[in-house]
């Protein structure tokens, strides 16, 4: 299948460059102003690239502007509440015999057990069909809280949990997401917040750059397969220890309280 998206990549740039040659051969024989010829130019390159070109200089000046971390205090708790984040559920079907809570996995907050805490709490806006495929509905807000579940036996590398809907979350601190696109770059920042005083605790602002074959890319990638990427977090962020099985910026600041 590689081989055949390859060929068919080849024959488009050919056909493409021949378009443009075309193209910047009619504009040249007739405008009177070499400008023209310039400027047609100029399209027939940005016009398969320019999304590529913007996000390679937008990902330049926000490494040096923007991107940080910083953790201004920590605290321990027996549980985090996600904004922005883990914002999705997925319900799987019954086998008559497992109950709605256990059939129940929002966002991938079985994550977070893995870091010993009691609960995790979201709010939940989207629903999909399938925890795996990126594709989701706008549901009313809910406020979903997962607590952790005694492995099964027969699967122990799977996190079992229990998340039932809430009124409102219980947890005194926040962690809050937001994302940014623009071209081939993603600006996503967050902030960890005491809601019980309003304090930020902490923040950071990760730039994500995408790095595609330039050619199309703006119009072909809801069909293309994730490209490779390049992640810049600020240089200040290099002193945090990296977690053994992850890289979760709320652990640095938020402990699970100690039993």
């Amino acid at each position: 299948m590689s081989a055949i998206v390859m060929l068919l990549k080849v024959i488009a740039i050919i056909l493409y460059g021949a378009f443009a040659l075309f193209l910047v051969s009619l504009v040249r024989n007739h405008a009177q102003k070499s400008i023209y010829k310039w400027l047609t130019v100029i399209f027939v390159i940005l016009l398969p690239t320019w999304d590529v070109v913007l996000g390679k200089a937008v990902y330049s000046i926000a490494c040096r502007n923007f991107a940080k971390a910083a953790i201004y205090e920590t605290a321990e708790t027996d549980g985090i509440y996600y904004e922005g984040v883990h914002d999705y559920v997925s319900i799987y079907e019954s086998n008559g015999k497992t109950p709605l809570d256990r059939r129940t996995e929002v966002g991938l907050l079985s994550e977070v057990f893995k870091e010993n805490y009691a609960y995790a709490e979201a709010k939940v806006t989207q629903r999909r069909p399938y925890a795996a495929i990126d594709y989701s509905q706008p549901i009313p807000t809910v406020y979903h809280r997962c607590t952790r579940l005694p492995p099964d036996p027969r699967v122990p590398q799977f996190q079992r949990m229990s998340c039932v809907v809430v009124d409102q979350p219980k947890s005194r601190y926040m962690f809050r997401g937001k994302s940014f696109k623009i071209a081939t770059v993603t600006l996503d920042y967050i902030d960890i917040v005491d809601r019980k005083t309003g304090r930020i605790m902490a923040e950071k602002c990760a730039v994500l750059k995408r790095e595609p074959f330039p050619f199309f890319y703006w119009l072909f990638h809801p069909f293309s397969r994730p490209p490779e990427s390049t992640i810049c977090s600020g240089s200040n962020f290099k002193k945090y220890p990296k977690k053994e099985k992850g890289h979760f910026f709320e652990y640095y600041v938020l402990k699970p309280k100690q039993s």
